[in-house]
Order: C-alpha cells, then sequence, then structure tokens
C-alpha cells in the first residue's frame, strides 16, 4: 500500500486500495471472512477513509466494522466496532 501514499487521491485509486486490502486479508487472515470493503476518497484532506466489515470465524458469531483513515503520513486513526 506505500505505493499508493503519495499517488494523487482519486476514486479510482480507491477502488485499487479496496482491491489490494481484500486480497492481503484473503492471503494473509484465512479466519477473516470480508463482507465489504468501502473505502472513500477525500482529495481535499488527501486522505481515504476504510471502512471494512467482516467476520472473524474464530471470534464468537459477530460481525466486526474496522474504520482507518489513510493519508501521506500513514494510518491516521483507528477502531473497531461489531455490528
Amino acid at each position: 500500500m506505500k505505493r499508493y501514499l503519495f499517488q494523487p487521491v482519486s476514486e479510482p485509486t480507491a477502488k485499487i486500495l479496496g482491491e489490494v486490502i481484500l486480497k492481503a486479508l484473503q492471503l494473509y487472515e484465512p479466519r477473516v471472512k470480508v463482507k465489504n470493503i468501502d473505502i472513500k476518497a477525500f482529495p481535499d484532506d488527501n486522505m481515504y477513509k476504510i471502512d471494512i466489515f467482516c467476520d472473524i470465524r474464530s471470534l464468537a458469531d459477530k460481525q466486526y466494522k474496522f474504520t482507518g483513515a489513510l493519508s501521506s503520513r500513514g494510518l491516521v486513526s483507528t477502531s473497531t466496532s461489531t455490528y
């Protein structure tokens, strides 16, 4: 993902980031079943807001939402909740 940090923030790049995240989770974290990845581009803030909705097989029957913001400074903030 580092290669995208200094690219112009745009919706097409957001789509690529979503695909990269999905492939990485599928490859490196088989316990996670991704339901949806929602990435919104905020060009004026030079930032992406990322929401990942997933099930974690080893953690009860809850569904999780991971939220973060990615900017040229790296990962700015994160939070986790169940839904």
